[in-house]
């Protein structure tokens, strides 16, 4: 009996109209995706594994439906009480199933250990009107997740939201936020062990010391943490100075950056988000705001070992947007989902991921990259990839 051939020619397989792929290091594109988006919106928090983008929370002014799906609503707009996730391999969306998501869901702290989700703060609408102090954690891994409110003791951060958040030596550290009205940059850890809050460091209004700030990024290296950005109400933090906070010592000190020769410091702005480029003590700093009309595209390097700043033009933005999030995988894959952009006169919220490399991965990550570019892994089953010799690793990406 003749065998099926899985393989017919190259004109067979191309989807017409579908570029060749090649692989565009430092260089934005819009995911494409198939599936249903998601609902659009700002103010939420993502994270990414090295084969997943994950999205908690959000708003939308614009969406009053009491039937929209996973909604929370208001008269102010509505609130997504939902974790959903975005998987690179399939380019699928895939809301979780996940129980006791709590009602935080703007401007929270959220990071991933593995498959581990932790959120802490946040605020829901009215703005202010609602805010926290209480860290939720969620294994993923589980065959039933749900999000498990840790009962904590000690001194107890105030109830804020747009703080900042980092883990260190079995430690949780919470810097910054604000309660709508006051803004702070204290700095507090929680011993995961003992689940006992303790001061790290209180801000008094001394020289020296940084302003109290929301919705900043942070840089953690050694043992400094160095602030990015951040703001109060509707105004962002020049770029220039960089607030650094020793862990060991306890002491801040304000340092100078150095800008990039050609083209300056980056602008001043706030809502940007920042990531890791792995494996070393660069960060990319990704779009933002300043005031209500100057949306950016713009994405700028810092290395942490000199505090050079140095625009990166080949990685402008598709589209200039603030409020958004943006998550990167070991591998190097940078991705920024939703936020707020710019149409006509006025704003609104979107569902789009904006992605790049922003090293350059393993070979082998490349080659899938162009198997997921010409759509083979729809139809890619497990006895295909035995057939074509494809590592397990890859079909468990897909899953």
């Amino acid at each position: 009996m003749q065998s099926s051939r899985m393989v017919r020619s190259e004109g067979d397989l191309l989807p017409n109209n579908l570029e060749l792929y090649a692989f565009k290091p430092f260089v934005h594109e819009i995911l494409r995706t198939d599936s249903i988006l998601p609902h659009a919106r700002s103010g939420h928090r993502v994270a990414c594994d090295d084969d997943n983008l994950y999205v908690y929370g959000g708003y939308n002014p614009n969406i009053v439906d009491p039937e929209a799906e996973g909604a929370q609503n208001g008269n102010e707009g509505c609130l997504f009480r939902e974790v959903l996730k975005f998987n690179f391999a399939s380019m699928m969306w895939k809301k979780l199933n996940i129980k006791d998501i709590p009602y935080n869901l703007a401007s929270v702290a959220l990071i991933m250990s593995g498959k581990v989700l932790m959120v802490y703060g946040g605020t829901g609408v009215p703005f202010h009107s609602e805010k926290s102090n209480v860290l939720y954690v969620c294994n993923l891994g589980e065959q039933e997740p749900q999000f498990r409110k840790i009962t904590t003791t000690g001194k107890v951060p105030a109830e804020l939201y747009g703080q900042a958040m980092f883990f260190r030596d079995n430690h949780i550290y919470v810097v910054g936020g604000t309660t709508g009205y006051d803004y702070f940059l204290d700095v507090h850890r929680l011993n995961l062990t003992t689940n006992v809050w303790e001061e790290v460091y209180i801000c008094k209004g001394l020289k020296g010391e940084p302003s109290g700030r929301y919705r900043h990024e942070i840089a953690v290296v050694g043992n400094k943490v160095y602030i990015l950005g951040g703001g109060r109400s509707n105004e962002g933090v020049k770029l220039e100075e960089i607030p650094v906070f020793d862990l060991d010592e306890k002491v801040w000190e304000i340092a100078r950056s150095i800008k990039d020769e050609i083209h300056g410091y980056p602008a001043q702005r706030q809502f940007h988000s920042t990531a890791r480029i792995p494996g070393t003590n660069s960060f990319i700093l990704i779009g933002g705001v300043h005031g209500s009309e100057k949306i950016y595209d713009d994405c700028w390097r810092l290395d942490i070992s000199s505090l050079s700043w140095k625009k990166i033009s080949s990685l402008q933005l598709c589209i200039p947007v603030f409020f958004h999030g943006t998550g990167v995988t070991s591998s190097g894959r940078m991705a920024s989902f939703g936020g707020v952009v710019k149409k006509g006169r006025s704003q609104r919220r979107v569902a789009i991921i904006q992605s790049a490399w922003i090293c350059i991965p393993k070979l082998k990550d490349i080659s899938w990259e162009a198997v997921v570019h010409y759509g083979f892994t729809q139809a890619l089953t497990s006895i295909h990839f035995q057939q074509l010799r494809l590592p397990s690793e890859y079909y468990n990406k897909l899953l």
